[in-house]
């Protein structure tokens, strides 16, 4: 299975995220860079998720996990982003700052959402601690399937 064309400026910008976290900065940083069209295999999918895990700061290793995860729902490899989204919830969970873990779980969650995985995504909204952020992630989660049932009616 290949990514479409569409998926080209994601795994842009993700090899960029992979490539500033694995090089020892403790943020984590987009970048719009140009693209050529054209079918790409999964093995950048393979190789993002080798260096993104080699991130040592937690909060960029989750966020990189994340959109991993995302890509690889785009490519219907949804076993691999199951088990990936495992990686990301234990990245997440290594972040120290309170607000930073519960940001991280809100993004997740509604990544989640977004692959459908609603159970997963309502339950990583409930590892939050903070209430008022765990229904900030449970907005999020009903913004997503929202969305993705006003596509159903139409």
């Amino acid at each position: 299975m290949t990514l479409q064309s569409r998926s080209w400026p994601r795994l842009v910008r993700l090899a960029a995220l992979v490539l500033v976290g694995t090089a020892g900065y403790a943020g984590y940083r987009w970048f719009s860079l140009p693209a050529q069209h054209g079918e790409l295999g999964l093995s950048v999918l393979n190789d993002a998720l080798r260096a993104a895990r080699e991130i040592e700061s937690a909060r960029p290793r989750t966020r990189a996990l994340c959109e991993i995860a995302g890509a690889q729902v785009e490519a219907r490899e949804v076993t691999e982003a199951t088990r990936t989204f495992q990686q990301t919830l234990q990245a997440a969970r290594e972040i120290h700052s309170a607000w930073a873990r519960a940001e991280a779980l809100r993004e997740i969650a509604a990544a989640q959402a977004k692959a459908g995985q609603h159970e997963q995504a309502f339950q990583s909204a409930w590892d939050i601690e903070d209430a008022d952020e765990r229904a900030r992630a449970a907005a999020a989660i009903a913004s997503v399937l929202l969305a993705s049932s006003e596509g159903k009616l139409e």
